[in-house]
C-alpha cells in the first residue's frame, strides 16, 4: 500500500518543469537516448541521496512527538511555499538552447547528479515529503522505503520515457504549457501542504482531507 501511495505522488512529481527536465531533453535531442538516460540516473541517484538525508538520517529523532510535529509544520510550509512559487511562476520565453553538449556519457552522468544536487530546493522539496511519510508511517523504515521506493520509480521511468520522447516533446513544451503544468503541481504541493498542517495540528480539513486523499490507516 506504502508503494502504490509512492507511486500516485511520483505522478504528481512528474509534472515538475525546471532545470532537471530541460536537460534531459535537450541531451537526448543533441546526443541520443542513451545519453539522455545517463543524465536521469544521475538525477535519480542524486534524489536517492537526498532522500537518505532527509528521512532516514532522522529517524533516532521520529519517536520524538514534538520533533513530529516540526517536522510536519516545516513540511507543510515547505509544500505551500514551493506550490504557490509554482503558482506564481512566470512562463519562460524559450525553451531549448542550441548550446553544444560533450558526448562523455559519463560527464552526463555527473551532470545529471550535480544539477539536481546543487538545487537547494531539491533537498528541501525532500524534506517536505519525509514529513508527510513520517505522518503517515512513523518510523516504520520498510514502510518508508516502500513509499519513497514508489515516488523514485515514478519519476526514473518519467525521465527515461521524456528521453525516449523528445522530438514530440519538443513540440508540445511551450512556455504556456510549462506555466499550465507548473499550476497544476503547485495546487498538488498546496493540497498536501494543508494535509500536512491539519495533521500538525490534529485538525480534521473539510470533507475530511487527510482521510480522502492520503489515509494513514492503510
Amino acid at each position: 500500500m506504502a508503494f502504490l501511495k509512492g507511486l500516485l505522488f511520483g505522478f504528481g512529481l512528474m509534472l515538475a518543469m525546471g532545470p532537471v527536465f530541460f536537460t534531459i531533453i535537450q541531451t537526448s535531442l543533441q546526443k541520443g537516448f542513451k545519453t539522455a538516460v545517463m543524465v536521469a540516473t544521475g538525477v535519480m541517484l542524486s534524489d536517492v541521496f537526498y532522500i537518505g538525508l532527509a528521512f532516514f538520517g532522522l529517524t533516532q529523532f521520529l519517536d520524538n512527538d514534538q520533533f513530529r510535529f516540526f517536522l510536519a509544520f516545516g513540511g507543510g510550509m515547505i509544500m505551500l511555499g514551493y506550490g504557490v512559487v509554482l503558482l506564481l511562476r512566470k512562463s519562460p520565453l524559450k525553451t531549448f538552447s542550441n548550446k553544444a553538449i560533450d558526448g562523455n556519457i559519463f560527464k552526463h552522468f555527473a551532470k545529471g547528479w550535480l544539477i539536481n544536487f546543487l538545487n537547494p530546493f531539491v533537498f528541501i522539496f525532500w524534506i517536505g515529503v519525509a514529513g508527510m511519510a513520517n505522518v503517515s508511517y512513523g518510523n516504520d523504515v520498510l514502510q518508508n522505503l516502500a513509499f519513497f521506493s514508489g515516488i523514485i520509480s515514478v519519476v526514473y521511468t518519467a525521465d527515461i520515457a521524456k528521453s525516449f520522447l523528445a522530438n514530440r516533446l519538443r513540440r508540445i513544451v511551450t512556455p504556456s504549457f510549462i506555466t499550465g503544468s507548473n499550476k497544476v503541481l503547485g495546487v498538488f504541493l498546496i493540497v498536501f501542504g494543508i494535509w500536512l498542517f491539519s495533521n500538525a495540528f490534529n485538525i480534521e480539513t473539510p470533507l475530511m482531507l487527510s482521510n480522502i486523499i492520503w489515509p494513514i490507516a492503510d
